[in-house]
C-alpha cells in the first residue's frame, strides 16, 4: 500500500513539472511527448457546393398585358421557353416601351425595372438574363438579399445599354470570383428608350424588350 502511494505522489509531481514547461499531460489524448506543445489540428476549410437556379418570384414595375398572365413578370420566373426571336406572351415585357419626348434610339434613363427572387442565397459567380425581344435595353443590374443580411451590390452598370446582340441569346455578367455575401435576388434596370422603333415602322411604343429568364449562379456552404 505504501509502494502505492509513492507511486501516485511521483506520478502527479511529474505531471506538475511537465506543466509547468508547457506542455500539460493528458492520458486522453495520447500527448506524451514533451519536447513540444500539444496543439490541436485547425479545422478543416470550408466546403461549398456550386449551384445554378433559376427565379421563383417575379415583380416588374409594369406588366405587359395588365390582369393577364401573358408578358406577366411571373413569365421571367423558371428556365427559358421562348426558343426564337419573337415578342412571345412566355416572357415579360413592360407595358409599354415608354419613349421620352424628344429621344430616339438613346437615353440615360430608367423607367422600368425587374426584380426576381431564387430559392437559396449564394455567393455568387455569375448571372445569366435571357432576352428573347429586343434586347439591349438593359442597363443595370443589382444584387440584393431578401432577408437584409447583404449590402446591394450594383453587379453591372452601362447607360448605353446591353445590346446589340443576338436574339433569343443570353446576357452573362461574370463576377471576379464570387461575391463577399450571400444573395438570393436580382434587379434588372431598363431605359427602354434604348429600344425605340426598332421595327422601324414609325411607331416606337410598340416595340418591347422581352426577358425570358434569369439565372442565379454561386457557391453556398454545405
Amino acid at each position: 500500500m505504501n509502494a502505492n502511494k509513492v507511486f501516485t505522489v511521483l506520478s502527479l509531481g511529474a505531471l506538475l513539472a511537465t506543466s509547468a514547461m508547457g506542455c500539460v499531460v493528458r492520458e486522453d489524448d495520447g500527448c506524451w511527448d514533451c519536447t513540444t506543445d500539444h496543439n490541436p489540428p485547425p479545422p478543416p476549410p470550408p466546403q461549398y457546393e456550386f449551384i445554378e437556379m433559376f427565379a421563383t418570384e417575379a415583380h416588374a414595375s409594369s406588366e405587359g398585358m395588365p390582369g393577364s398572365l401573358d408578358y406577366a413578370s411571373l413569365q421571367a420566373t423558371g428556365a427559358p421557353n421562348v426558343m426564337e426571336c419573337m415578342d412571345d406572351p412566355n416572357a415579360w415585357s413592360p407595358e409599354l416601351a415608354e419613349i421620352t419626348p424628344g429621344t430616339t434610339m438613346s437615353g440615360n434613363t430608367i423607367d422600368e425595372y425587374l426584380e426576381l427572387t431564387f430559392p437559396e442565397a449564394v455567393y455568387v459567380s455569375q448571372v445569366q438574363i435571357f432576352e428573347s425581344f429586343n434586347p439591349g435595353a438593359i442597363v443595370a443590374v443589382d444584387l440584393e438579399s431578401s432577408y437584409g443580411g447583404a449590402p446591394v451590390m450594383v453587379l453591372w452598370e452601362n447607360f448605353a445599354g446591353d445590346g446589340p446582340a443576338p436574339c433569343p441569346s443570353a446576357f452573362v455578367i461574370d463576377v471576379n470570383g464570387t461575391t463577399d455575401y450571400r444573395y438570393d435576388r436580382v434587379v434588372i434596370y431598363l431605359d427602354t428608350n434604348l429600344v425605340g422603333d426598332a421595327d422601324h415602322d414609325g411607331t416606337p411604343n410598340d416595340d418591347y424588350n422581352s426577358i425570358d429568364a434569369v439565372m442565379l449562379a454561386g457557391d453556398v456552404p454545405l
